[in-house]
């Protein structure tokens, strides 16, 4: 499958420009065509690199490489993931609520519905996820502060601005 289309420019939503200074219009277009390319690619593979470079016929060196130094490139695949989780997301809620499925007409033309009944893996996994906070865990987080200015061990004083750095 190659990617066939006139590839339109991209625009990203982006508050700060390459400097950190504030974007007045918050948007920026990508024109540059090898990038295109490869953003209609992720497009068309929602956010999939593998089956972007198969389409694309490459690997996925540059596609990692602007990443790294082209934040607006980053941002615009950010954008296609977020889309991606966007529609598994839906599709999630779907198999919790429970699906109707038409599959064709009856004898009198009327359309055969089946509801597919809520699925539980679905239910169970949405709420470990997103519902963490009200109880739905399997383990517990801990998270710890520590003060490095105190002694770990009575009797030893140790100070931060004590200790020298090569």
């Amino acid at each position: 499958m190659k990617l066939e289309r006139r590839l339109e420019p991209i625009e990203v939503q982006m508050p700060y420009d390459y400097q950190g200074e504030t974007n007045e219009g918050g948007v920026v277009q990508i024109e540059d065509p090898k990038k295109l390319k490869w953003l209609y690619a992720l497009i068309e593979t929602k956010g999939n690199v593998t089956a972007a470079c198969k389409i694309l016929d490459t690997s996925n060196s540059t596609h990692h490489y602007w990443m790294r130094v082209d934040p607006i490139y980053a941002e615009a695949v950010q954008a296609i993931k977020e889309v991606t989780i966007d529609g598994v997301e839906n599709k999630l809620l779907e198999l919790i609520e429970g699906i109707q499925i038409e599959k064709g007409e009856d004898d009198e033309g009327e359309p055969i519905v089946y509801k597919k009944e809520p699925n539980l893996t679905a239910i169970i996994f949405y709420l470990k996820t997103q519902a963490q906070h009200r109880g739905y865990i399997e383990k517990q987080h801990v998270q710890m502060d520590a003060n490095i200015k105190q002694a770990p061990f009575p009797g030893i004083n140790l100070d931060v601005e004590d200790i020298e750095v090569d």
